[in-house]
């Protein structure tokens, strides 16, 4: 395999397990920890969870920044095509 796809594939799987990996500590800590559910009233454990996954997605989105290759591949945006109200479709183009 040559080093450029070798290395391309690396990044997308490092991408793939750290986004995997977010989302069940987030899925874990929200529903089992009763964190994501705001009962009678906000507690302690309400405001780390949140404050936390504040934190954490504005890390996960650097790293994601951090893993495209932008002399290369360019900066990358999603657009949805929006019919009659609903997303149809997702289209990748760059800037």
């Amino acid at each position: 395999m040559e080093p450029e796809m070798a290395a391309f594939l690396r990044r997308v799987g490092w991408s793939l397990t750290i986004g995997f990996v977010w989302l069940a500590i987030n899925a874990t800590a929200a529903i089992k920890g009763d964190n994501a559910f705001i009962g009678d009233h906000i507690t302690l454990g309400n405001i780390l969870f949140y404050l936390w996954f504040i934190i954490s997605i504005v890390i996960l989105v650097l790293v994601y920044k951090k893993n495209v290759d932008r002399k290369r591949y360019g900066a990358v945006m999603l657009a949805a095509v929006v019919c009659n109200d609903e997303p149809t479709a997702f289209y990748f183009f760059k800037e």
